[in-house]
């Protein structure tokens, strides 16, 4: 297994840092695009889509709404207000498992999975327009990454007090609390090499609730796997299961982090 997911990181990671830092335009649209249709695939299967037709054209749907998105003269981040409120209806259904109605049917489900994906092509094609594109994608993917792994080295040492535990039993309070901090620090660290024309009180502000929207975007995702009764949510990424499960927490956070950085005047 070890040897399985050390293979398909070797061969993934530079196509990513390749597509995230060199692709511009169009060619990055259809790069972020991809990753995006491939996500609505595994997508349907939670949704409880079995025919391949059925999965085909939800597929087909998504890449659609994307198609008529770059058909806009330009990208206008207010359109990714709706999909930053949705996280707020995400809230409710993970804080209220298993005992909020109606989300998991099948047509909620369809729609969800629209609100997830569609909101992060479109967060990404915005920033990948702005004059300092990389460092402020640089600066999400360590926010993102970095709470990751702390969550999970404090969870693991310190752990006591589950989090949500009918959505995903391993997650702890002291966990998240590894994420807070392990991020705080990525702020004086990122604050103090100037990457960014920011303060660290404005990089810790603005960190926070980013934090704490990827955590949900993680619990969403493993809300809706135990509700499908899997594991994984797809199985193209050997060793690693799915893509949603490599992105769960982006699909929350990009949106987020880039109507924040634009509501408040900093790109």
């Amino acid at each position: 297994m070890f040897k399985t997911r050390l293979i398909t990181a070797l061969c993934l990671i530079p196509i990513v840092f390749w597509g995230l830092f060199f692709l511009h335009g169009l060619s990055f649209q259809l790069f972020t695009g991809l990753v995006v249709v491939l996500g609505a695939w595994e997508w349907s299967s939670l949704a409880g889509m079995r025919d391949l037709r059925d999965r085909c054209v939800y597929m087909a749907a998504i890449g659609g709404s994307l198609v008529l998105l770059s058909l806009l003269s330009s990208v206008q981040v207010w359109l990714l207000l709706p999909g930053v409120l949705f996280w707020l209806i995400a809230a409710y259904w993970v804080v209220r498992y298993p005992q909020a109605q109606g989300w998991h049917t099948r047509r909620s489900m369809t729609l969800i999975g629209w609100w997830v994906l569609v909101p992060l092509w479109l967060a990404m094609v915005w920033l990948n327009a702005v004059a300092n594109f990389a460092s402020w994608l640089v600066y999400l993917l360590f926010l993102v990454w970095g709470a990751d792994t702390g969550a999970y080295l404090a969870g693991k040492r310190f752990g006591k007090t589950k989090l949500a535990p009918q959505v995903s039993p391993g997650k702890t309070l002291e966990g998240a609390a590894g994420a807070f901090l392990t991020v705080s620090l990525l702020a004086v660290v990122f604050s103090s090499l100037s990457v960014l024309p920011l303060s660290f009180a404005s990089l810790w502000v603005l960190s926070m609730p980013i934090v704490l929207v990827s955590i949900l975007g993680d619990l969403l995702e493993s809300m809706c796997k135990r509700a499908a009764g899997v594991k994984d949510s797809g199985k193209l990424l050997p060793g690693h299961g799915g893509i949603l499960d490599r992105i769960d927490s982006l699909c929350a956070a990009l949106p987020c982090y880039v109507f924040a950085i634009w509501a408040l005047g900093w790109v």
